[in-house]
């Protein structure tokens, strides 16, 4: 549970946020275990006769399956130019010169002059790699107050609509591949490609822990599940945006299939 105070890091509205993790054992021969993140959130503390409404962006994973502290030596940097990379999304969003997202969406064939930089169906990180810009777009799934639900049965729930994962992070070197699904349509997603290799880098990623041994472009593959950041100033913009109002709650869940097969 956390509880952001108005005016928090600029941003109106006291934040309530509950997040259930949930770990489900393997099961089967290849080890495959269930991580399930179910968020809720909503705005408290509301005056009387008002209405808030407050940017929400709760979900951020990082991944190097390849990386082993035990096997890399401290002056080697990992990076996941040789992950392979599913994403089931047919268009990416368009942004504008300061990255902010202009309404407009390309297709996935079609965007980067058709080069298929953008068509992510098990191709390889390091191949086609796309420019500096977003991958896909999801909706945060809002309702509103008075159908939130008294009860929920997460634990049983959930792993029974699990079919067809939207994502799928793999390595052949290292065997390990995490799968996601969503209620969500889509991820944002990207590569650190703009690390500042003055920084520091932690122990457990191979570094030193001191400044000037900071991570390296590519050094991990992140992603998101949420709308284009900023999309409230498109006009044409729906309700799915970044912003949860008052009389809405914020509630969706993301579950990664962490699978582990033995190394080639």
């Amino acid at each position: 549970m956390l509880t952001s105070l108005d005016d928090n890091q600029g941003y109106s509205g006291m934040f309530y946020l509950k997040t259930l993790i949930i770990l489900l054992l393997p099961v089967k021969v290849i080890e495959r275990e269930h991580i399930v993140n179910v968020y809720h959130a909503i705005l408290v503390d509301v005056p009387q006769g008002q209405k808030q409404v407050t940017p929400v962006h709760v979900n951020h994973w990082g991944s190097d399956l390849d990386l082993n502290p035990e096997d890399l030596e401290v002056e080697e940097t990992s990076k996941v130019l040789d992950h392979d990379l599913t994403i089931k999304a047919s268009h990416i969003a368009e942004p504008d010169s300061s990255s902010l997202p202009t309404g407009q969406y390309t297709s996935v064939v079609e965007a980067d002059n058709s080069s298929g930089a953008h068509i992510h169906d098990n191709k390889r990180i390091g191949d086609l790699l796309p420019g500096t810009r977003y991958g896909a777009f999801s909706s945060p799934h809002r309702i509103p107050v008075s159908e939130s639900p008294d009860a929920l049965d997460l634990v049983n729930a959930i792993p029974t609509v699990l079919n067809d994962p939207i994502v799928k992070l793999s390595s052949d070197k290292s065997g390990r591949a995490v799968e996601f699904d969503t209620k969500q349509a889509g991820p944002m997603r990207y590569t650190n490609n703009r690390a500042d290799t003055g920084g520091y880098r932690e122990k457990i990623h191979g570094g030193t822990g001191l400044q000037g041994d900071g991570y390296v472009d590519h050094s991990a593959a992140f992603i998101e599940f949420h709308e284009p950041l900023s999309a409230f100033f498109v006009p044409t913009s729906t309700s799915t945006d970044t912003l949860l109002t008052s009389d809405e709650v914020y509630d969706y869940f993301v579950c990664a299939d962490i699978v582990s097969r033995p190394r080639e």
